[in-house]
């Protein structure tokens, strides 16, 4: 996911990514949501088959949220914020 985000970073030219997960994870599929993503659909994207969510920005105490408590719980998940 780390390489990812980096990828993104660059070409994108941004310089504010922030990244929820294992910076090792392996990453075969990506859902994205541009804009602003909400509580809905955030959650169900990140209960979908992608192991990444990328969006463009996100509550911090709804999506945010979510992709942390995964991660603690140790599922292979991980948000990308741009």
């Amino acid at each position: 996911m780390l390489a990812l985000a980096q990828e993104l970073g660059t070409k994108l030219d941004d310089k504010t990514l922030r990244v929820v997960g294992d910076p090792k994870l392996a990453v075969t599929t990506v859902a994205a949501s541009f804009g602003n993503t909400a509580q809905m659909p955030g959650i169900a994207l990140l209960n979908g088959p992608a192991e990444v969510v990328l969006c463009g920005y996100a509550h911090e105490w709804e999506t945010v949220e979510y992709a942390q408590d995964m991660v603690a719980a140790g599922l292979k998940k991980g948000l990308i914020l741009l």
